[in-house]
Parts: C-alpha cells; structure tokens; sequence
C-alpha cells in the first residue's frame, strides 16, 4: 500500500477535521462545496511538502501527474518540467521509468488515457 496519498484524499482528511460548528456556519458545507470554496494551489502545496525525501513508485509518479492535470491545471507537456523541480527542490527520488521527465511520455500517457 503506498504511504502517499492522492491530492483528494488529502483534501478528505483536511474536510473531516473541520469541526461540526464550521461546517454548520456555512449551512450545507459537503465536501463538494469544500473543494470549491478553498484556493486549491495553496493547498495543493501543502499536499506536496507530503513528498518530500520519498522514493515514489511508478504508479505514485502517475498518481501525482493526474493530480497534477486534475487540480493543478498543469498541461500534459508540462508535467516533466513539475516532477524535474519537485525532485530537485523536495529531495524527490522519481522512479527509473524511461522517457518519464520528457514531454512526450505525458503526452503520450495522457493521451492513451482519455482514448480507452
């Protein structure tokens, strides 16, 4: 079982801490409304310090590129410029996947993904 979690798990965790006096204060607070209401980039780099000095697995390392496309907005070619930097700024060990800090694996990843 991986010791990372995915960006809207992490989201889940931070919704149920809320206590039931903040979630009554904004009326009908789901955790749909939650995700909507918070400024995600701020999170999400909260989410990412959870990554730093890991070795990530193959399926982490796609994982985080999905979330990275899903709630970062991040374009498919970009995403080997995002793993480059989480590696060097967060100590990140990046599995020895062939092609995987080059544009076009993503591309090409993302690509198959939303054909099937």
């Amino acid at each position: 079982m991986s010791k990372h979690i995915g960006f809207n798990q992490y989201l889940e965790g931070i919704y149920n801490e809320l206590s039931v006096v903040v979630k009554y204060c904004y009326g009908a607070f789901t955790f749909e409304d939650y995700k909507e209401s918070i400024h995600v980039q701020g999170v999400f780099s909260d989410w990412l310090e959870l990554f730093k000095d890991s070795k990530l697995t193959k399926q982490e390392m796609e994982g985080l590129a999905s979330d990275f496309v899903s709630y970062a907005s991040i374009k498919p070619e970009d995403i080997h410029q995002k793993l480059a930097m989480l590696s060097h700024s967060s100590n990140v060990t990046l599995p020895e996947v062939g092609g995987c800090l080059t544009a076009s694996y993503w591309i090409d990843y993302f690509g198959a993904r939303s054909s099937s």
